[in-house]
């Protein structure tokens, strides 16, 4: 504490800790010989207390001390601090009594003091011994930090109870994610199964309907949790190579049959100068521009969507490379552009909100819940851009954006080659050998339906297929039998799919066996959720609801090899847990 109170000629209250035995301040501090000290003593916003040396007897105090304790100057004068009850701890009279006889001073020391009443409050306490008067004498200053400590402590106590709410949200949002996809995904695969059962045109229809708007829900669910997740600081973007172009070819690609439906045309211009090759958050980036494109058609009726990309010039990089081998950062522009509906120019300000859209009537026909440029907004700041709209009614929108990425070397001919020969040679094969061995598979899953679900969508391929209802019963099973890939559900009862996994490698490690493929499902579909997975001793994470193809990628990529078809449907082999395995 830096006590700074005019007194005299320059003189200040911070000198006064300074003073040991110079008798040419005597006569300053004299206060019936300099009235001016006196007033000044007595306006400081500080309570100040001079005591004897000898036997702490008080001498002088201002009267911000009266103030404070409810002792009038009177009363104090001639007693103790003890005497006066002062101290609530007599030991830290003492304490401080022998800090200051072997230090000479005190300085901003944490102290709490009664008043007259009994009330306490806290001080920062500074002393130094003075030659007062002629005589030995102490001087204290106390800086009342009551009310800041009790501020901070309801700072502590509102952020504590903020951070709790982010928990619970999280984990509302989380559990909610679960409890909706876990039908859902029974829907959408049950879906997906009768709609290659070869039923008729008309069931088709109906079934295609189904899982349209199965995926209108899982959309929505989406959009709510990558809210929730940016909200609460916990969306995290990923870094990693890929190309620019192919990206923004896939996604124009992916909605070209919507825009068909239409009747728009649907282009995509890249600036030559656009780079290749770019590190950051692909999924991300994807997900901005499709939600863009999907927005532009479905409020377009007729005429064209454009996508463009170029080099930004009003969103250059920040900051330059933090060291001389780091890759050059380079910001991109993207605009999005319809011939459609258009928005109001007074709300061009809002569209961006969460929940908003430009006109009430908009939902009703065109769908939609208004969190998807929410997200857009939010995911393009935590890429160091901006987003904006230029729009008229009647004439069509532009929806721009900027992102910083770092530039990325381009590949060579040869590694392009020999990378895309891999991706040949990784694609899935049929291998019709009757001989090939089968693929035993332990499925956890505390849902029965998920269970049904994941052997049906194996039923086409030569595997032995054996069920557990929760994280205990899968271990057991896992420890007395042997297993070539694990489907493991994150969130059951008694043992969940993270303990399980745990267990299951403790398992391993203590018989010295090889690595089993574990496989993570997680409802909640939260990115969180596939590093706890990952860290628990999981190979792979999958979201539900799951896809057929979804699935059999993520079980060929785990065993390394395709799954072997089945020669013999009615055929069936003994499992790895005896004669309670079933075949799928």
């Amino acid at each position: 504490m830096n006590v700074n109170y005019a007194v005299g000629d320059g003189m200040t209250v911070a000198d006064w800790l300074r003073f040991n035995a110079r008798s040419e301040f005597a006569p300053l501090l004299d206060p019936g010989a300099n009235e001016q000290f006196r007033r000044i003593f007595d306006a400081s916003p500080d309570p100040i207390v001079i005591t004897q040396a000898s036997d702490g007897r008080i001498v002088l105090v201002n009267d911000e001390f009266v103030r404070l304790s409810g002792h009038g100057a009177d009363e104090a004068v001639g007693k103790t601090g003890l005497e006066l009850g002062l101290w609530p701890d007599p030991r830290m009279h003492e304490y401080c009594a022998a800090l200051l006889q072997s230090n000479g001073t005190i300085r901003n020391l944490g102290m709490t003091f009664r008043g007259k009443q009994g009330e306490q409050r806290t001080f920062l306490l500074s002393a130094a011994e003075i030659d007062f008067d002629g005589r030995p004498c102490r001087l204290a200053i106390g800086r009342d930090i009551t009310e800041l400590r009790r501020i901070q402590g309801e700072l502590v106590a509102a952020r504590e109870a903020a951070e709790a709410a982010s928990r619970a949200k999280s984990e509302f949002l989380s559990s909610m994610s679960h409890e909706i996809r876990t039908p859902l995904n029974a829907i959408l695969g049950m879906a997906e199964l009768l709609f290659e059962s070869g039923v008729g045109p008309e069931q088709r229809k109906y079934l295609a309907l189904m899982r349209s708007n199965g995926n209108v829900l899982l959309n929505l669910i989406n959009d709510i949790l990558d809210l929730a997740r940016v909200e609460t600081g916990r969306m995290r973007l990923e870094r990693s190579r890929f190309d620019l172009r192919a990206l923004a070819a896939g996604v124009v690609d992916t909605l070209r049959l919507r825009a068909d439906e239409h009747g728009l045309a649907l282009e995509l211009g890249i600036a030559p100068e656009t780079p290749a090759a770019v590190i950051g958050d692909q999924l991300r980036i994807r997900q901005v521009l499709l939600n863009l494109l999907g927005n532009a058609i479905k409020f377009t009726e007729t005429g064209r969507v454009t996508l463009t990309i170029e080099p930004s010039s009003d969103a250059q990089p920040e900051a330059p490379p933090a060291a001389a081998d780091a890759p050059a950062r380079v910001a991109l522009h993207f605009a999005v552009t319809d011939t459609g509906i258009g928005i109001p120019e007074d709300q061009l300000d809002d569209i961006f909100a969460s929940f908003t859209q430009a006109d009430s009537s908009t939902a009703r026909r065109y769908g939609g819940s208004g969190l998807g440029l929410t997200i857009v907004r939010r995911l393009v700041e935590l890429m160091e851009g901006r987003v904006w709209v230029e729009s008229r009614v009647g004439a069509g929108s532009t929806f721009h954006f900027t992102a910083v990425f770092d530039q990325a070397p381009e590949a060579s001919a040869p590694a392009v080659a020999a990378e895309r020969a891999g991706e040949a040679r990784g694609a899935p094969a049929a291998d019709p050998a009757p001989a090939a061995p089968e693929v035993r598979v332990l499925v956890v899953d505390d849902s029965l339906d998920n269970r049904f679900l994941l052997r049906a969508f194996l039923k086409r391929f030569a595997c032995f297929v054996e069920e557990a209802e929760n994280g205990e019963v899968a271990c057991r099973k896992f420890a007395a039998g042997r297993y070539d890939i694990v489907l493991m559900d994150l969130q059951m009862p008694v043992l969940d799919g993270y303990g399980a996994i745990r267990a299951m490698r403790a398992d391993e490690e203590r018989r010295g066996g090889a690595r089993t493929p574990i496989v993570a499902l997680s409802a909640a579909a939260l990115r969180e959720d596939a590093e706890r997975a990952r860290q628990a001793g999981g190979d792979f994470h999958i979201a539900k609801p799951i896809s057929r193809a979804a699935l059999i990628e993520a079980l060929e990529k785990a065993l390394g090899r395709p799954l072997p078809p089945r020669a013999a449907p009615e055929a069936s082999s003994p499992g790895p847990g005896g004669a309670a395995g079933l075949s799928a």
